[in-house]
Parts: C-alpha cells; sequence; structure tokens
C-alpha cells in the first residue's frame, strides 16, 4: 500500500503527519511520549522508558540521492549539537523506514544519506533502531558497519524541513491507551487531507 505521506504536499503538514507516525510507534515500543511546551526547545519530543529520558528531533524526507535518500538534519540553518538532542528519528517516507539515531553518530553534519537495507551503509545499524531509546542495544546496532557513499557530501536543501511537533501514526491496536488516542488523531488528520481536495491549510 503506498504510503499516503507521498501525497502531502505541504511541508509542514507532511512534518506534522510524520510526527504523528513517530509517536504511534514509539507506543507500539512501549516508549512514554511528551511534547515540550512551545516551540523554543532545539527536540521534538522527549522519551521515556523505565524513569529515563532522552530527547528526540523527529524528521522526515522524500528526497531521493543516487540509491537512497538524503534528510537534513539542520536547526536555524545550522547542524545540531550534542548538547541540543539525544537522537534523531528520520522517517524515510516512502520506504515506510525509521532511523534512531543517535546525536553523536551525525555531529557537525548538515544532513545524512539513508540506504533502507543497505548493510554496508554508514546508518544501517540504526535502521528501526527502537531498542535504542529503551536503553537496549541489539546485535545488529552495536556493530559497526562502514561508511555508505558520499555521505557527508553537500546537502541539498529543499526537503526535510524543521518539523513544527504534534503526534504520529498506529497501526491496529484496539485498546483505551495513549495509542488509541494517537490512532483517531491520525486518522482524523488523514481524513481532513485526503477527503478535501480544497482545503488549504491556513496561514
Amino acid at each position: 500500500m503506498t504510503n499516503k505521506g507521498i501525497d502531502i504536499k505541504h511541508p509542514k503538514l507532511r512534518g506534522e503527519w510524520a510526527e504523528l507516525r513517530f509517536m504511534a510507534r514509539a507506543a507500539e515500543h512501549g516508549l512514554l511520549v511528551t511534547k515540550p511546551w512551545g516551540d523554543t526547545a532545539r527536540y521534538d519530543f522527549a522519551v521515556e522508558h523505565k524513569g529515563k529520558f532522552l530527547r528526540v528531533q523527529v524528521k522526515s524526507t522524500m528526497h531521493r540521492r543516487g540509491a537512497g535518500y538524503s534528510c537534513n538534519v539542520v536547526a536555524d540553518g545550522k547542524p545540531y549539537e550534542n548538547k541540543d538532542l539525544d537522537f534523531l528519528a528520520a522517517y524515510v517516507i516512502p520506504e515506510d523506514v525509521w532511523y534512531i539515531i543517535p546525536a553523536e553518530a551525525f555531529k557537525g553534519q548538515t544532513r545524512v544519506g539513508l540506504y533502507p537495507g543497505a548493510k554496508d551503509s554508514k546508518y544501517y545499524r540504526y535502521e528501526e533502531a527502537w531498542r535504542l531509546l529503551t536503553g537496549k542495544m541489539g546485535k545488529k546496532h552495536a556493530a559497526s558497519s562502514p561508511a555508505g557513499p558520499d555521505e557527508e557530501a553537500s546537502a541539498p536543501t529543499e526537503d526535510c524541513p524543521q518539523l513544527e511537533s504534534q503526534d504520529t501514526e498506529s497501526e491496529t491496536v484496539q485498546n483505551d491507551g495513549p495509542l488509541s488516542i494517537v490512532e483517531s488523531r491520525l486518522r482524523a488528520i488523514q481524513s481532513r487531507l485526503f477527503s478535501s481536495p480544497q482545503w488549504k491549510p491556513r496561514r
């Protein structure tokens, strides 16, 4: 099934949709997600597991670069610093794949090259690495892997905008917990986005 996020043309709306998907996926992995009040924080969410909090910035991309995708990781045009966040959650929309990347792994970079399924790529060990947010490290994520082709070259700037925060996705969970709330919000937003061709975001 085609990922409907591809059809969302407005960058900010696409970012909000990606954040909804992040919230739902995090909930599926037993994580509690909270959002800082206001928009001055350098991260989108605080993720809690067994009393430990981690700061997560969510980004998404559809920008093809060779055999993979390029995702910008900047704030106000500058690379993130380790003091700004703990992890990057990068969502490759066309592939429906998440990367959970420690801040140290892309320190000083303005973009990351993501190659879903490519075991010899630099960030393969962080593909779907949700366990890192729970303090666990699987065999795949502990091993080192070589850098992918030309991953630190100059970055395109039109994709992966600074996401404005909101929520995420859910699959088929039917309970009365936080995930059900996220699922309802996601469905409401998708219905609004895809069933009203004339609808335009307020400015």
